[in-house]
Order: structure tokens, then sequence, then C-alpha cells
């Protein structure tokens, strides 16, 4: 998951040194890692509040972003577009980005956390493995029903047993 930050120099229409060395970061992922899924992430909202100690940087956000949905498009990537997202915008940048308009609070963060989980667990796709055929579990006192084996995917390296 790549999300770049708003103080560079992307362009949608430019072939920028930012522009150039976002791609060769794509393109050695790729060549390391060549069964990885890699998603892009646009920048999120910035401050237009002049009160605001980061006001100035939603014209290169606004760059950046389109210039990360161009190269999601252009390579067939995943793009989680946080800059389209509503959650963070100016009428609540008070509690999503309350220091400066541009740095999250813990409030959002955890909102910043949610939309990139959200957006990384949608492009998977939910799959049913039948390990029975039809009719093929006629345990009486199940009364139709059949068992559901679940998997759950643990962070570490710990060995779980599949089945207790």
């Amino acid at each position: 998951m790549l999300l770049i930050g708003t103080n560079g120099g992307h362009s949608a229409t430019e072939d920028t040194p930012d522009n150039i060395a976002y791609e060769e970061l794509i393109r050695l992922l790729e060549q390391e890692a060549p069964e990885a899924k890699i998603f892009l992430c646009t920048p999120p909202h910035v401050t237009v509040n002049p009160a605001m100690s980061n006001c100035g940087y939603a014209l290169q956000v606004a760059e950046a972003a389109a210039f990360v949905r161009a190269l999601a498009g252009r390579k067939g990537l995943s793009l989680i577009d946080l800059a389209a997202d509503d959650t963070f915008n100016d009428d609540n940048e008070d509690v999503m980005q309350p220091n400066d308009g541009l740095h999250f609070s813990e409030t959002g963060y955890r909102a910043l956390a949610s939309l990139i989980w959200n957006g990384i667990k949608s492009d998977f796709p939910k799959f049913r493995v039948n390990i029975w055929d039809a009719g093929e579990y006629d345990y009486q006192a199940a009364y139709g029903f059949e068992p559901n084996l679940r998997v759950y995917l643990h962070d570490g390296d710990a060995v779980r047993d599949a089945i207790a």
C-alpha cells in the first residue's frame, strides 16, 4: 500500500522527478514481489482554511491525487481514493485534522486506517468452498445443516491449528 504525502511535486500532466521516483518504487515492488497486490492511495483532504498553518497544499494534493488515479488506471493497480472520500472535509477538520489542517488527530488516523482497510478488503473476493457435494452430508441430527469451516488470518508467525 503506497500513500504519498502532500508536499511532493507530483503532476498529472508532466513527468516530474517525484512522479518518476514513485513509478520507480512501484517497479521495484513489482520486481521484488511479483505476486504482491499493490494498492495506491491518493492523499486525503487538506485544508483551504488560511487560519491553519498547513493551508496552501490543496492544489498539490489535487495534482497528486490526479496523478495517482491515472497511474493506477494505466498500470492496472488497485486504487484507494482517499481524496474522493468525504470522511475528511472542510466541515470536520476540527475533529479529523485539528492541529494544522493536514496532519490527523487520533480520530483522524483511526478513520484513515479504517478507509484503507476497507479499501484493501473490498478488493479481495469473498468465496466459499463446499467440502461436501450436495446431499453428501446426511447426518440425521444435523436437520439439513452442513458444517461450516472458517479460516482466520493472524498477524505474526505463530502456527495455529486449523481446526480445534
